[in-house]
């Protein structure tokens, strides 16, 4: 158990409390919304439990660039709902309805979409972070081309906050997938005629009748 919780709402506030801890070596662990299955966000040495709930806003999201920069704890499922009217995307973790994009950054989150969207540090772009001594450092931002010196980025995605703590994330967006649109035949040979057609939505396959043959009329490209 933590000795004590603060939920602070800014950079500002956490590198005033990072700066405090490393003066009096009490440890901190930070916490977002507390799905993660490794138990990074649990306080097994006591201390400061810094609870980041509160850090909750999508700054921006900008779709000439394709880029969404959230707080630390942009709720995934608020991220959704903004980019409802627009066709984009970022790719969502299996724990969506629970979890929080900095613990994604964390923990570098992947789950079964993984297999074809890949894991979340693939759509990292730039990060606002407080290192334990108090400093706040900005690592990457909305380039796509970023390889001057060292890879500091990627080397703190993954990190489950030992290296510092996420206050302001910038995420790669994509189009959505198109419909992919396919028919069906009675016969299993290529048909002259495709008499029935259906449309599906991506991730949202049905399988073909047993005496039919499926032929792809159109399909939009996807991340490969």
């Amino acid at each position: 158990m933590p000795d004590v919780v603060v939920r602070p709402d800014g950079a500002a506030q956490i590198a005033e409390i990072m700066r405090l801890a490393n003066r009096e070596r009490i440890p901190v662990t930070p916490r977002g919304a507390g799905s993660g299955l490794s138990g990074g966000a649990v306080p097994v040495f006591g201390g400061i439990l810094l609870s980041l709930e509160r850090m909750n806003r999508i700054l921006e999201i900008d779709t000439g660039n394709l880029v969404a920069v959230s707080s630390r704890c942009g709720d995934k499922r608020d991220q959704r709902g903004r980019q409802a009217a627009r066709p984009l995307l970022c790719r969502l973790p299996m724990s969506l309805e629970t979890c929080f994009i900095g613990g994604n950054v964390a923990e570098n989150a992947g789950g079964g979409r993984a297999i074809k969207y890949g894991v979340t540090g693939r759509y990292v772009l730039g990060l606002e972070v407080v290192l334990p001594t108090g400093e706040i450092v900005e690592l990457g931002g909305k380039r796509l081309k970023d390889v001057t010196g060292y890879d500091l980025l990627h080397l703190m995605v993954g990190s489950e906050g030992t290296l510092g703590i996420f206050t302001r994330i910038v995420l790669r967006l994509l189009p959505l997938p198109q419909p992919v649109r396919c028919c069906s035949s009675p016969s299993r040979t290529r048909p002259a005629r495709l008499p029935s057609c259906r449309t599906s939505s991506p991730g949202r396959t049905s399988s073909p009748p047993p005496s039919s043959s499926w032929t792809t009329l159109r399909s939009a490209p996807l991340m490969t």
